[in-house]
């Protein structure tokens, strides 16, 4: 098939482009480059990996040629799109670089250039990490699941893809490479909030830093209680199947890692299992593998995974409590309490 003219252009675009977008196979933009190593027993090689959900690129430790055997490797090349066709259906797609100049690959990463002038790499890893773009390669992913969904390279070959002129590509290429570099930024402030947030919490609840009321005063001394003595874990109980009322549930893959943001909730009709249920402003902690940190205090009911202790404060408020269970103190003796 050729190039098919589409109207599939984007509602925000940049002025000086007007050009339709363009429908066109893989392999008409991009071609496979292959440059075997003649592997030397005793010459000292590094692989390189990709990592899923276009995490990119990571290096192995040094391996001797000997103990590669009669595994087939590769040259990487220094400036090409690479896919890990085991999870290429994860979006285990990146671009290499200078940096791995001199590494080598697998057959199972297998490495694209762009065909004259057609297309730009930044670009097409940009695709690919879209909604679209996963959807195609889990369609060229035949198979069943995990390492069983390999993706097809005759398959790969023939996607479709809608393509700007290259000048358009590179535009769009250039200015999302500048709105993700702020985003970078943002995120390693977010981090050293939270690890400030963390320190001073250490500090508060060690009783190394202590606060003063209004007038000036000191408060009382803190009081040490058994965790039992002050919270409780809610014990309340929703069948699923059995329940008319519709309530979001939250599983443990819905709460982020030392951060106590909720990432996802989920639809209880779509859930089999008996749940926990809890009310706005309980305190919920993931008892499974305590080390992980995840935590979170919902402003509305729910249901929850049995894996999440559901906590109410009886001798504190839940606003503490909450800050309590983020404690190092709490971590330390959270396993004597699973």
């Amino acid at each position: 098939m050729g190039v098919v003219k589409t109207k599939n252009v984007p509602v925000l675009r940049f002025s000086e482009f007007s050009d339709p977008w363009m429908m066109d196979r893989i392999d008409n933009f991009v071609k496979r480059v292959s440059n075997p190593v003649t592997v030397e027993p005793n010459t000292f090689y590094r692989e390189i990996g990709v990592r899923s959900h276009g995490k990119g690129i990571f290096h192995k430790e040094p391996v001797t040629g000997k103990s590669l055997g009669n595994k087939r490797v590769f040259w990487v090349h220094p400036k090409a799109f690479v896919v890990n066709i085991v999870f290429g259906w994860e979006q285990a797609v990146a671009l290499t670089t200078a940096t791995e100049e001199g590494f080598i690959a697998s057959h199972r990463f297998p490495m694209f250039v762009p065909i004259g002038k057609k297309s730009d790499l930044d670009f097409l890893l940009l695709f690919f990490l879209r909604k679209r773009g996963k959807y195609l390669l889990e369609l060229a992913s035949p198979g069943g699941a995990g390492r069983n969904k390999t993706l097809g390279q005759s398959e790969f070959a023939q996607l479709e893809v809608t393509l700007p002129a290259l000048a358009e590509q590179k535009k769009i290429a250039a200015f999302l490479a500048v709105v993700e570099k702020k985003l970078d930024a943002l995120r390693r402030q977010g981090e050293q909030l939270h690890a400030y947030k963390r320190g001073v919490m250490q500090k508060i609840f060690s009783q190394e830093l202590r606060f003063n009321a209004d007038d000036g005063s000191g408060f009382p001394d803190w009081e040490e209680h058994e965790f039992e003595q002050i919270v409780f874990r809610v014990a309340d109980k929703i069948d699923i199947n059995k329940s008319d009322v519709l309530l979001p549930c939250i599983e443990l893959d819905s709460l982020e890692s030392g951060t106590g943001r909720l990432l996802t909730s989920y639809d209880c009709s779509t859930q089999v299992s008996i749940k926990g249920k809890f009310k706005a402003g309980d305190v919920l902690f993931g008892k499974l593998r305590p080390y992980l940190r995840k935590y979170h205090q919902p402003s509305f009911q729910g249901a929850c995974s049995s894996e999440i202790w559901v906590l109410r404060g009886t001798g504190i408020t839940q606003k503490f409590l909450y800050y309590l269970v983020q404690t190092n103190r709490f971590d330390g003796g959270v396993n004597q309490f699973v």
